[in-house]
């Protein structure tokens, strides 16, 4: 009896000694996480607390510094993170081995007459393991490891979007403020031709038609200045929420809208086209398929069970060996649905790429001819059109109070010039925000090209 538990151990230990042959799965470090030109000494440069909170930014903000804060303590970003690490995990389990299983069966006993105890019993103690043939559960693992690929792209990819979406909010926030101080310009501007035509009413050289004008002009650039000031409120509590803040201090966005730059060539820009996530992932999601299409090949291969124990005789107190084997026979099943339905998916994830390539390629053009336009356009306010109409504005002025020209011309060439101005930052706007779509369309910052 002794020798025969013995056995037993010796069989148990062999079967708890088995290890899946799993690689190691990525984890969400080895996925690029510094879009925009964010290094690792940026990120580690961000102030916390002793316990690792955040400290809010106070006074100026750059937009390097916004989108680190965003790349520490983003909430969708973590969530992302989770995501790379449970693909990972749900790759790992892929690759393992089913358990083997103990089995104990006693036969023999409690019958009747020489069987109606357990002196005649026989004891069968077996572990029983499931082999897959075919390399099943490597092949199961390599399709769950493109899984864990494409959640590495789809982080990035959430990056990418995050830190586009901040940009853009960034910008405009620059945008609002320059707004803001042409608003004020505006009502500095307008209480001195209200004032102007104030005093040439008391002479008699305007009606009072005109002077309610001139104030109406003044409350109305006043009551549009109030609402520039709220909606700038809300865009510094929506750069804020990015981190995950809900007391926004009263931060002012480093930089400047005027600072443009020329723009690479379209084939410049279609070269880099891969780099984004969006469309890398498709070139994943076709080996993915096709590593299904193999695991659905080998699984129409069956398994085999071998086991193994020992036998023990009460009557004569002797042992033996007992040995088993069984295999499936792919009869009416030889998993033909399956491999159909992987080879389908192939194809389907082919047309998906060609699809995807397509709405790629006609996004970079809308955004390049868009972007073109408003480089060209600002340079024309900048270099040309703002000097013409300042210099009339100004000769304008210069002519009303001295009475040469009436009310109505001053406002025309007022309305004129600040309608040009707010055209400019318009202008400006649209090429930072055009700009910001591109990088995100190619992954990366057009100032790293080298065009």
């Amino acid at each position: 009896m002794v020798r025969f538990f013995a056995v037993v151990f010796l069989i148990v230990a062999a079967g708890g000694c088995r290890h899946s042959a799993v690689e190691p799965f990525g984890s969400a470090a080895e996925y690029r996480q510094e879009p925009f030109v964010i290094t690792a000494g940026e990120l580690a440069a961000i102030p916390v607390t002793a316990a690792g909170a955040l400290l809010e930014p106070n006074g100026v903000l750059t937009l390097k510094e916004a989108l680190a804060l965003t790349l520490r303590h983003n909430h969708e970003l973590k969530a992302f993170s989770y995501e790379v690490k449970a693909a990972g995990a749900r790759q790992l389990q892929a690759g393992l081995w089913e358990n083997p299983e103990l089995s104990l069966e006693v036969e023999d006993m409690g019958g009747s007459g020489p069987y109606s105890g357990t002196g005649a019993a026989e004891t069968t103690i077996q572990l029983s393991q499931l082999i897959e043939l075919g390399n099943k559960a490597q092949k199961r693992e390599k399709v769950f490891s493109y899984d864990t690929k494409l959640a590495g792209l789809d982080y990035e990819a959430g990056q990418l979007d995050i830190c586009t979406e901040l940009t853009k909010t960034f910008t405009e926030l620059l945008y609002v403020e320059q707004k803001q101080a042409l608003s004020q310009e505006l009502i500095a501007t307008l209480g001195h031709i209200a004032d102007s035509t104030d005093r040439r009413v008391q002479a008699g050289k305007d009606s009072a038609l005109d002077l309610s004008r001139a104030r109406a002009a003044l409350a109305k650039a006043q009551v549009q200045h109030q609402a520039v000031e709220q909606y700038k409120a809300f865009l510094r509590k929506k750069l804020f929420s990015y981190w995950g803040s809900q007391s926004p201090n009263a931060v002012s966005p480093a930089g400047s809208l005027e600072q443009i730059w020329d723009i690479p060539s379209l084939e410049t820009l279609q070269q880099f086209m891969q780099s984004n996530p969006d469309m890398a992932r498709w070139a994943i999601e076709v080996q993915k398929r096709k590593a299904e299409v193999e695991s659905a090949r080998v699984r129409s291969i069956p398994n085999i069970t071998v086991g193994g124990g020992v036998k023990q005789f009460n009557e004569t107190d002797d042992t033996a060996f007992v040995i088993g084997l069984s295999i499936g026979l792919p009869i009416a099943n030889n998993n033909q649905g399956e491999r159909l339905e992987a080879s389908h998916n192939l194809s389907k994830a082919h047309a998906q790429k060609q699809a995807a390539e397509l709405a790629a390629w006609n996004e970079l053009n809308r955004l390049y001819a868009h972007l073109h336009n408003a480089h060209r356009k600002a340079i024309a306010y900048k270099n040309e059109i703002l000097k013409s109409c300042e210099e009339v504005f100004g000769a304008s002025q210069i002519s009303y109070d001295e009475g040469k020209i009436d009310y109505l011309t001053l406002l025309d060439a007022q309305r004129t010039y600040f309608e040009s101005q707010n055209e400019y930052l318009d202008a400006l706007a649209e090429y930072h925000l055009y700009r910001t779509e591109l990088e995100r369309l190619i992954g990366q910052g057009l100032d790293e090209l080298n065009f």
